[in-house]
């Protein structure tokens, strides 16, 4: 404890302002607790209750959070960090007409921050003031178009609206400033899905799952969605490995009835994976000893990937024990990439 006490005294040493003299609550915040009960009597500054109700936060210990904050106003009424931090408090209570009040606050202290104005435009969200959410934002991206919030807060707003074109839209920035976010993605692919456009939503729902694999919402959605794909269903801009990927992202119990159905060739899946894919490359010819006498070769690669699928549905078998013997391979499983050269 002898670093923490340190820590502490440095903090309350420093020059933060006006400094609450008596303080004898005992507060439960993970280190400082110790330190708070052995000291009766203990000079604090602004900034030490700022900390500590961020700790609290981080316990979701909102209570105790909020207490704190509000000690460090006693000290200083202008600090527009405490009157944010109050705000996201109240946020997180479902108080939204005082949290839009306390993000007000920290604004008119602080005109110019942009992560207050993207809170106050979700409290507005929150409270159904579309309008007054959308002002906010525009207000936040006049100050930093490179802050990734304020797309993703009016791309929520355009969700609830169901204006599915102006969510993919605000999606498109936000993705392009992070592309790391799982939510973004997950937004995306909802409004592609709205307006039909399977393939990208198949693409946007695999990428989320790549960031998060554990995120039950998006293996749900991404199911849902390949379980209702029809005859009538568009997949040309859907390549063969985007809809592999998508399927092996999901649970092991959800994989095996779609990959089955990329086993039928009457199926949408199905036919996409037996389409060939063909690519030519230049070779020189083992016919002949001319280095000059080449042609193309022609690569058939959709084998390649029916081998995939197989193995993959013996991995989900054996791992859901519905198999305790070693599958044989077909000719048709286990052929090689298929070639032929064409003389010209």
């Amino acid at each position: 404890m002898q670093s923490n006490y340190a820590l502490i005294d440095k903090m309350i040493n420093e020059p933060y302002g006006k400094i609450k003299k008596e303080h004898k609550r005992n507060i439960d915040a993970g280190p400082f607790s110790e330190f708070m009960s052995q000291k009766s009597t203990v000079y604090l500054a602004v900034d030490f209750y700022l900390r500590l109700g961020m700790k609290h936060y981080s316990k979701q210990k909102y209570d105790l959070a909020i207490d704190a904050y509000k000690t460090a106003l006693l000290l200083d009424g202008t600090n527009w960090k405490v009157h944010n931090n109050i705000g996201s408090m109240q946020l997180e209570q479902k108080d939204y007409a005082n949290a839009i009040k306390s993000y007000t606050q920290s604004i008119e202290l602080r005109p110019n921050e942009v992560n207050t104005y993207c809170n106050l435009a979700v409290a507005h969200y929150f409270m159904n003031n579309d309008d007054e959410a959308i002002t906010n934002c525009i207000k936040a991206m006049k100050l930093n178009l490179q802050q990734e919030e304020p797309y993703n807060v009016l791309a929520k707003i355009h969700e609830r609206q169901t204006q599915w074109a102006l969510v993919i839209v605000n999606c498109d920035t936000a993705i392009k400033i992070n592309t790391n976010n799982h939510v973004s993605f997950q937004r995306r692919a909802k409004a592609h899905a709205m307006l039909k456009a399977k393939s990208e939503a198949i693409k946007d729902y695999t990428q989320a799952l790549r960031i998060k694999p554990d995120c039950a919402t998006t293996a749900k959605n991404l199911y849902k969605l390949l379980c209702n794909i029809n005859k009538n269903d568009n997949l040309n801009t859907l390549d063969k490995t985007d809809l592999f990927n998508a399927i092996t992202k999901l649970p092991a119990e959800k994989q095996l009835p779609l990959l089955e159905r990329c086993r039928d060739k009457t199926d949408p899946f199905g036919i996409l994976m037996h389409k060939p894919r063909n690519s030519m490359v230049n070779v020189v010819t083992m016919f002949g000893s001319n280095p000059n006498d080449y042609g193309f070769i022609k690569c058939d690669k959709s084998k390649g990937m029916l081998r995939k699928i197989d193995e993959q549905i013996y991995a989900v078998k054996q791992k859901l024990n519905l198999t305790d013997s070693e599958e044989e391979w077909t000719d048709e499983n286990s052929e090689e990439d298929m070639f032929s050269l064409k003389k010209f």
